[in-house]
């Protein structure tokens, strides 16, 4: 499996995409923090309760290095979920990024220590620690169901989820299919068209 994700996370993640048939794509709603980004490991899922940000507390110190955060802002766009803090915690502690159906703040000190932030937007507005919240349960984002330990992989282009049992095969595909697209651009450095290379008729 680590064999999987590490040929995985040096893939572009429209690759992966399709090697899954177009399937695992998280809402595009959410966008990274700051580009170039790059992200990838396996899941801990944090569920907060709208405005309190103490699950993802917990979460961090929870969370093994290498994974991702994935947060769940319980819908709430009035506050930030989180911030520089956290983040660098976060990176001292060897986790690989959040990924926050929510908003955030602290952009420019995030972007600077150049820890991965995907998120719905920013928000001035900071939440307060009272509640531990959910970790490690499943999260639906949107309308995709992400399961802890599951896969996610980021870039400028977006997310997408990768369910553990499906890593494998999912690597196979998408190793095919980006060896697939370098013999395109090969073909079109020497001078052939896309309308050739696909066999296009009219």
């Amino acid at each position: 499996m680590q064999d999987a994700f590490q040929q995985l996370k040096q893939l572009p993640v429209a690759v992966i995409v399709g090697a899954m048939d177009n399937q695992g794509i998280l809402s595009n709603a959410i966008r990274p923090l700051y580009r170039p980004i790059r992200l990838a490991g396996p899941v801990v899922t944090v569920e907060m309760l709208p405005g309190d940000n103490a699950a993802i507390d917990w979460g961090i110190v929870e969370a093994p290095p290498g994974a991702v955060l994935l947060i769940s802002c319980g819908g709430d766009s009035r506050h930030a979920c989180t911030g520089d803090i956290h983040a660098t915690l976060a990176k001292k502690r060897g986790l690989a990024g959040f990924v926050v159906d929510g908003y955030v703040r602290d952009s420019g000190p995030i972007a600077a220590m150049g820890f991965p932030v995907f998120a719905r937007g920013l928000q001035l507005r900071g939440p307060v620690k009272k509640q531990p919240g959910r970790i490690n349960q499943p999260l639906a984002i949107a309308d995709l169901v992400v399961r802890p330990g599951d896969y996610l992989f980021g870039d400028d282009d977006g997310l997408v989820a990768v369910p553990q049992t499906r890593l494998a095969a999912v690597c196979q595909a998408a190793v095919a299919r980006e060896a697939k697209e370098d013999r395109i651009l090969a073909e079109i450095a020497a001078g052939r068209s896309t309308v050739e290379i696909n066999g296009l008729a009219r």
